[in-house]
């Protein structure tokens, strides 16, 4: 790794790639080539407002809940990689094993995310984003803690020019020097379209229960699609900043695969986080409104911490993710009693998981296993996946997804809940309820309703 100031030095950055290609042909002549990295310590910056300055039109964002780490990059170096496995589950133990080999500073990312529905046709809702995706920036900015550094990587081709690396990690440096700020978004909507209507939930939830008093399944989640039309230019990444003041406490996500489209998520759910061997992952459902006031507040928590509907939901989803880790860990440990997640606009009752993986377990068998959860599929998974594909008439795509970066030595998850495709004129949001036997279809859908505000608050008087 190098300073920052190596890169203003065409001859010094020359001396870089000599030394790292003597290297390649010493060390790496049977394996695939390593890529050069450069980091860069950088002060304070604006994340967000960098990554939509960038000429690239594959562009992504990642922000844990808390904040400690913030992730935007664009490019991607592995486009050309000759991935062996062709699953994303075999890709990420490849991914990792790479990044083991190559990432001498330990703080490499890579953004990686895979639809809900592997076997669902896209729809035109969809069209541009893959059904998975593995991405190692060619530059991105990571900010870690208080630690905030720009990274440029690229693979070294011995045959091609030295020149040609300079001017690119010259070009590319340049675009941390100066970038405009976001601007304030003014998001107006119109023509609201939702799917399934509201009459065509009210079939669903009863077909969903009839599955489940037969015993084919005891719990599935229902997603809606709502599409809005946009009244003014929106850019996704404004609209995120935007949309991110009303959503503490959650995930903040954008995927932009192309300039005509952008997936944005404020998902509050953790689907699983991996430190070597430690893998914390938790159950969240069951749903109610906050209050209005805090003794309304805490009221509703108690009503939904009581209600009959909402632990048995929970309880299902806290039974999934046991019968899917037992196979992949010697010690599973979770709290018995579900305390609650306070959102701005909701609350859901949560249950924390504490694992510790097999010695030969990983990662992409843990996402093999996670993914999709009980919370936005249903149990038993395989039975409420093929009811889904019956049930729901468009593609969920990215709705629901798993979606997260990783490292060397970690990696975590979130699941692309609360989540929006947003292009030049039009937006489409994406919210679920979970239906078990006592689900009643009216209650479902205004659960829906209060996800759809916690995304658009106000939702220009749209949303009910």
């Amino acid at each position: 790794m190098n300073s920052a100031s190596a890169l203003f030095d065409p001859g010094k950055l020359a001396e870089i790639i000599a030394t790292e290609e003597s290297r390649i042909r010493l060390h790496d002549q049977t394996a695939q080539a390593s890529p050069l990295t450069i980091q860069i310590p950088l002060d304070q910056v604006n994340i967000l407002a960098w990554l939509n300055s960038l000429s690239s039109p594959l562009r992504y964002y990642w922000s844990n809940r808390d904040r400690t780490l913030e992730y935007g990059g664009g490019g991607d170096v592995l486009k050309h990689f000759d991935w062996r496995g062709t699953t994303l589950s075999k890709r990420l133990d490849e991914l990792q094993a790479f990044l083991r080999r190559t990432d001498r500073s330990g703080q490499l990312r890579a953004f990686v995310g895979e639809v809900f529905d592997r076997s669902m046709p896209a729809d035109d809702t969809w069209l541009g984003f893959p059904r998975q995706c593995i991405h190692l920036p060619e530059i991105c900015i990571v900010r870690d803690g208080s630690q905030t550094s720009a990274f440029i990587t690229m693979f070294l081709d011995p045959t091609i020019d030295q020149q040609f690396y300079i001017d690119r990690i010259l070009a590319l440096a340049r675009t941390l020097e100066n970038h405009e700020d976001l601007q304030d978004c003014d998001l107006g909507l119109s023509e609201r379209l939702d799917t399934p209507g509201h009459d065509e939930w009210h079939q669903a939830v009863s077909t969903s229960i009839q599955a489940i008093s037969t015993g084919q399944i005891n719990k599935i989640v229902l997603a809606r699609r709502s599409d809005f039309k946009l009244t003014t230019v929106t850019d996704p990444a404004e609209l995120l900043d935007h949309l991110a003041e009303s959503a503490a406490g959650c995930y903040r996500i954008m995927y932009s695969p192309s300039e005509e489209a952008a997936f944005l998520s404020l998902s509050p759910e953790r689907l699983f986080l991996c430190n070597g061997r430690l893998l914390s992952t938790e159950a969240v459902a069951g749903t109610i409104r906050r209050g209005a006031s805090e003794i309304e507040d805490l009221a509703l928590e108690n009503r939904l911490r009581t209600n009959a509907k909402d632990r048995v939901e929970q309880s299902i989803v806290v039974e999934g993710i046991t019968d899917s880790l037992e196979p992949l860990c010697e010690k599973i440990e979770f709290s018995s009693t579900a305390s609650v997640m306070k959102l701005s606009r909701v609350q859901h009752l949560i249950s924390e998981f504490r694992a510790i993986l097999n010695g030969n377990a990983t990662i992409g068998e843990a996402l093999t296993a996670l993914h999709p959860t009980a919370a936005v599929c249903g149990n038993p998974q395989q039975a409420a996946l093929d009811l889904l594909r019956s049930i729901e008439s468009f593609s969920r795509g990215w709705y629901a997804s798993a979606i997260g970066v990783v490292g060397a030595e970690h990696c975590e998850f979130a699941v692309g809940i609360r989540s929006a495709v947003v292009r030049s004129n039009s937006i489409s949001l994406f919210t679920g309820a979970g239906i078990v036997s006592q689900s009643d279809p009216e209650s479902e859908w205004q659960e829906l309703e209060d996800k759809l505000l916690s995304v658009l608050p106000g939702g220009n008087g749209l949303i009910v």
